[in-house]
């Protein structure tokens, strides 16, 4: 019988070795199986956590939009408008009282009333970028200077009207000066309590550092001591108290009225020089209710003198 139908072909000889080196180069190439306790793998530089970005200085704060020229002409057209608001009651007051307030008006000079009203449409302009950020729900606290901006142009504004007003009942001739002046004395006394007790809730509530909150609170007392010497002009006018008692404290009441000025003026500039040198940054319209308020009360000082 053929060996082709009687038995399997059989591989030859030569191609034997062929067969195991195609068998080893298989198994060289496939990967080893895996360790069962695998040692951990050595990174080439020891893995550091990612350092957070460095906090803004403005980051606790509210953060008011940058000064522009919008700003100036704000503060340019308001200062007009109290200007003029101020020529139109200069000429009534003239012709109504004639001589008595022209005289007093020359004495006294225009820029003694013009300086104040353009110190106030300076604060209303802060005053205004800092409650639009508030009615917009913008982030942040408010810095030393935004509240006292607020507090102050408020409060200045309504003091230089009721103080306008009292000159003009205060050079009229009717009987009905009592009436008003009291009036106005007294608006005036609620005003500095208001503004006392404003005084005393920031100083309460804030997280400034501690020379803001010394600044707060005397600021609260000497404001509250100027309310005294309405309530005993008051007290006088309606006959409350008797002549010789405003005999015997007129004398001190220029010196308390002049002392309470220069202490808060050296007071806002001892605490801003120190918060400059140590505190945080700073934004503009706080610079501003810092500035404006130092100003006023270098304006008060000047004409006491």
């Amino acid at each position: 019988m053929d060996d082709r139908f009687g038995q399997p072909p059989q591989p030859a000889a030569a191609d034997s070795p062929n067969v195991e080196a195609a068998s080893r180069r298989f198994r060289n190439t496939m990967p080893d199986p895996p360790s069962p306790n695998p040692e951990p793998l050595s990174p080439l530089a020891p893995a550091e956590p990612a350092s957070p970005p460095p906090p803004s200085p403005f980051s606790p704060y509210f953060r008011p939009p940058r000064l522009g020229i919008i700003h100036f002409l704000a503060w340019i057209t308001l200062s007009a408008v109290l200007l003029g608001l101020l020529q139109s009651f200069n000429q009534y007051a003239e012709e109504t009282l004639g001589d008595k307030y022209s005289g007093y008006r020359q004495s006294v000079g225009m820029a003694s009333f013009s300086v104040p009203f353009i110190l106030i449409a300076a604060e209303l302009v802060g005053m205004a970028v800092v409650i639009r950020g508030r009615l917009s729900h913008q982030p942040g606290r408010w810095q030393p200077g935004h509240f006292l901006i607020v507090v102050h142009s408020f409060f200045d504004l309504i003091s230089s009207l009721f103080t306008l007003a009292i000159l003009l009942f205060l050079f009229h001739p009717d009987s009905s000066f009592k009436f008003f002046y009291t009036l106005i004395s007294l608006i005036l006394t609620l005003g500095f309590w208001i503004k006392a007790a404003l005084l005393f809730w920031w100083w309460k509530r804030s997280l400034d550092l501690l020379r803001w909150k010394v600044l707060f609170c005397l600021e609260a007392i000497l404001t509250l001591t100027m309310s005294l010497g309405s309530i005993v002009y008051a007290g006088y006018v309606l006959d409350f108290f008797h002549s010789a008692l405003i005999v015997k404290i007129n004398p001190a009441l220029p010196y308390i009225t002049f002392a309470r000025p220069f202490l808060l003026m050296g007071i806002f500039i001892v605490v801003a020089i120190l918060d400059y040198r140590k505190g945080p940054r700073r934004d503009w319209v706080h610079w501003l209710g810092i500035s404006t308020a130092v100003l006023m009360w270098l304006y008060c000082v000047v004409t006491y003198l």
